[in-house]
């Protein structure tokens, strides 16, 4: 089967491109990755709003985060064995593994809710948000909602972090207006029932840590740089192993290898359109 290889130094379209377009609010703070913060947590409308709550791996809200209510766990005599993102058959169920360390695209809510282009902060790219190189931490308030406020000291930009709580293995809401609890989309390589997540406290600490994937945390997505989307491709046509129905997004400086399907006996393709920005 014949493959079509494009590296994206200016801005390279097959048949034609646009600029992704965010249907939410972003900011940008400067830091080394260009890793763009959105405004507001998923099922938020601004910035102080709680928004929802999802387990980890979980594209849904719902009223019970437990193991016994979790996707990806089969619970046996109080003991959660692990159906997806498993490194480690002790933890797997009959001793299953399959060495996913990141949430896929299908199980992350910023994904899936916010649409491509968008995904929740890797464990690292919390990190990068908290170091005292890049940003400043601070407990703060916006409309009477207390929070964390990181501000950028490269260019003044910030973002605010209410403490929403969550649930931790229950039915209720905890540490509401006291902590925040924001998932990363990270397992914990230590142990592959537990997943990496950023919390802060209104006592002013704050730290990347991690907990048991069954707790029901905020998500706060995260956009890469400059992404663009390469529109009227050929549908079933693969872009990166990915099948499309017409468009794929990809960044700058990225490339993408296409895999067609469907071209007619005698015909092969003729040509690639490059459009500079």
């Amino acid at each position: 089967m014949k493959k079509l290889f494009l590296l994206l130094g200016a801005m390279m379209t097959f048949f034609g491109a646009q600029t992704a377009k965010a249907q939410h609010d972003y900011v940008d703070l400067g830091l080394p990755s260009g890793t763009l913060w959105a405004t507001c947590n998923v099922g938020a409308n601004a910035p102080e709003e709680y928004g929802k709550y999802f387990a980890w791996g979980e594209i849904e809200d719902k009223s019970n985060y437990t193991w016994a209510s979790y996707l990806y766990c089969y619970q046996f005599n109080y003991d959660p064995f692990i159906k997806k993102y498993c490194n480690n058959s002790r933890y797997g169920k009959d001793q299953y593994t399959d060495d996913l360390t990141e949430l896929q695209p299908v199980d992350d809510a910023a994904t899936a809710l916010w649409g491509a282009g968008w995904q929740m902060p890797s464990a690292s790219q919390f990190e990068e948000l908290i170091n005292s190189d890049y940003t400043t931490v601070e407990v703060a308030v916006k409309n009477y909602v207390g929070g964390c406020k990181i501000t950028s000291k490269i260019n003044g930009n910030s973002i605010f972090l209410p403490f929403a709580g969550g649930y931790q293995n229950s039915s209720s809401i905890d540490y509401v207006k006291y902590n925040g609890f924001y998932w990363s989309r990270s397992l914990s390589l230590a142990d592959c029932r537990r997943a990496h997540l950023f919390s802060a406290g209104q006592g002013g600490s704050y730290e990347v840590m991690n907990t048991i994937r069954c707790h029901g945390y905020s998500v706060r997505p995260v956009r890469n740089p400059v992404a663009y989307i390469i529109s009227n491709i050929p549908n079933g046509w693969q872009a990166n192993g990915t099948t499309t129905t017409g468009s794929y997004e990809m960044t700058k400086g990225g490339s993408i290898v296409f895999t067609p399907v469907n071209i007619p006996p005698g015909k092969k393709i003729k040509s690639v359109k490059v459009i500079k920005e």
